[in-house]
């Protein structure tokens, strides 16, 4: 419910709520989610919200700093946890 109460306010262009019956897995639901995706970039959270949206922001930054420079290299994937400060 959480997830349909974000999504009016960035557009269902933007927030893609896929439903699925049952208990499949989290790495299902990663792949059903992944095929769904469109875009440039692709953030996957739980639509409970247990991890803050507020970080995106903070990862995209992460992203497009890439390696500082050092390579001239950008990242492709950026994973945030909630277990480390």
């Amino acid at each position: 419910e959480v997830a349909e109460s974000i999504q009016p306010v960035f557009g269902k262009d933007c927030v893609q709520i896929l439903t699925r019956k049952g208990k499949l897995g989290l790495g299902s639901a990663y792949q059903s989610g992944l095929k769904l995706a469109r875009g440039d970039r692709v953030v996957i959270m739980d639509s409970d919200l247990s991890h803050h949206p507020k970080f995106i922001p903070e990862m995209i930054k992460v992203m497009d700093a890439g390696d500082g420079g050092r390579n001239g290299r950008k990242f492709d994937i950026v994973s945030g946890t909630r277990y480390r400060p």
